[in-house]
């Protein structure tokens, strides 16, 4: 996601899973590193911001929800939401580990906050894919934008793609996900992520909701540039996230996972760049028989076997009519000034 970032760029989303205690968000941060990770998201909201408090049913939670709980959005938000007044300490915290903080803004004002912190790179929730005020917003900041596709059709992405770059040439990429919690790996729907780059030529990662790395590793395999996941201490049933987070050892083995998958790729080389040489393993050309000084090669002196440290088969056809300069042994290593013309 930074410039000069070759590797896929990890993110740990810290989300509600501090528990309303700073301490607890800086343990998340610490596992994160530890874990491997090179950025730290939060969430800059107030549940005001979000939605209405009201008791109506519209703003009420779905029966079924794994919220259910909080009874409605404004309750819910109004627990899980991170204190404006912790983001600057939790930003120094990320940095003095090397990790790049960062945020998802849910309104105006937030993107004013973190901008007066210096955040590098904005998210934009899928929910808030057509939140036109709030990408033209995040534009004028000139920094890049993480737009995730969890709720997203393709009228959705295409809007803000275009609502953005009307006012910024800055960096875009998207995210592929499903919003559910837990997301189920079968509805990763990771074909997308090709897709997505193709179409529109920009970098496309993938925002992890299931509960394991293999979807995220499928990903990355299919070309995924940056990968996200929520990280969660694992240490109470309170943390309102944690029932799909990772915990520190998943969150490890996830980033693990990720690196493995990305020296398994390697790089888009041939094992040999030098189409000169000749590698070992492969053929060349020897002699069947012994050659006295002045005889000259025939065909059926010459033999194309391994290994290849003689001289390359193409020149196989050349050497035939030459004339052997020297006392030439059967299986020698040869080179083409053991050879003149007649």
């Amino acid at each position: 996601m930074l410039e000069g970032q070759k590797k896929v760029f990890i993110i740990a989303e810290v989300s509600a899973n501090h528990r309303g205690d700073i301490e607890k968000a800086k343990q998340i941060i610490r596992a994160a590193a530890e874990s491997g990770a090179d950025a730290i998201k939060l969430q800059t909201y107030t549940a005001d911001c979000l939605t209405l408090n009201s008791n109506l049913p519209d703003f009420k939670l779905p029966n079924g929800s794994p919220w259910i709980k909080y009874k409605n959005y404004h309750g819910l938000y109004s627990q899980s939401f991170t204190p404006w007044d912790w983001h600057t300490e939790l930003f120094n915290e990320a940095k003095n580990y090397g990790l790049v903080p960062f945020s998802s803004p849910f309104s105006e004002s937030a993107v004013d906050f973190l901008e007066s912190i210096e955040c590098e790179i904005y998210k934009l929730a899928s929910p808030e894919i057509n939140f036109i005020s709030l990408i033209r917003k995040i534009a004028r900041t000139g920094k890049p934008i993480i737009i995730s596709l969890g709720t997203a059709s393709r009228e959705d992405l295409e809007m803000a793609i275009k609502e953005f770059r009307a006012i910024s040439k800055s960096k875009i990429s998207i995210l592929q996900c499903d919003s559910s919690y837990p997301a189920k790996p079968e509805e990763s729907n990771i074909r997308l992520i090709n897709y997505l780059a193709t179409e529109y030529g920009l970098e496309v990662g993938y925002s992890d909701h299931t509960t394991s790395s293999l979807s995220a590793v499928i990903a990355v395999a299919n070309g995924a540039t940056i990968v996200e996941k929520h990280l969660t201490l694992g240490e109470s049933e309170d943390e309102i996230d944690g029932f799909f987070s990772a915990n520190p050892g998943q969150f490890k083995k996830f980033c693990s996972d990720i690196r493995e998958c990305e020296s398994i790729l390697g790089l888009p080389n041939f094992r040999r760049l030098d189409s000169n040489e000749i590698s070992e393993k492969q053929r060349s050309i020897y002699l069947r028989s012994n050659l006295a000084k002045g005889d000259e090669v025939k065909s059926e002196d010459l033999a194309v076997v391994r290994p290849g440290l003689s001289i390359h088969p193409r020149e196989l056809d050349k050497l035939v009519g030459k004339i052997a300069v020297r006392d030439l042994q059967r299986g020698e290593r040869l080179s083409l000034k053991d050879f003149s013309n007649k």
